[in-house]
């Protein structure tokens, strides 16, 4: 019951293109509009099932690391947590537009390192990367989202090269 109300509340919402984008946090548009009583309400019965399909999706084969789910959904779904998770998930297209212009002012070294095998993740990467002069971009492929975790070796030898540029 509560499943399907939330479904209709977040079909109703603007942001409902972030639910076509990010099919796993659908719930989250929920919660800006209706603060954290829904997120206190809703998040421990909803969150973390939907939190942990997100992280299969986002790893490799669903090869989620031991220990990191259950490290995560305690705080990811804390009203406050989820709340400005949320706002920050609506907000991010106009933040990102303004400040995409400031990126060429950029006149420090830059090291972007990115999951190579998701074309949208790539191609941020390859934006951000043709956007601030200089920069170096790695391309990590077999991490999915999280490449520190899936691939530390790779993240530990370009923050070795990083610190040796300066």
């Amino acid at each position: 019951m509560i499943k399907a109300a939330l479904s209709l509340l977040v079909a109703a919402l603007p942001g409902v293109a972030f639910a076509q984008n990010w099919p796993t946090r659908p719930i989250t548009l929920v919660i800006p509009y209706f603060g954290t009583g829904l997120a206190r309400l809703a998040g421990p019965v909803l969150s973390p099932k939907k939190i942990r399909a997100g992280l299969e999706a986002v790893f490799p084969n669903g090869d989620i690391p031991s220990g990191f789910a259950e490290k995560r959904i305690p705080i990811w779904t804390q009203a406050k947590v989820s709340v400005e998770a949320a706002r920050e998930s609506l907000g991010a297209p106009s933040q990102l537009a303004a400040l995409s212009p400031r990126y060429k002012e950029i006149r420090r070294p830059v090291f972007i390192i990115a999951q190579g095998d998701d074309p949208r993740r790539r191609e941020n990467a390859e934006r951000l990367h043709a956007d601030v002069a200089g920069s170096q971009l790695e391309l990590v492929s077999g991490t999915g989202h999280y490449v520190q975790f899936a691939k530390p070796e790779a993240v530990a030898e370009l923050i070795g090269r990083a610190a040796g540029t300066q």
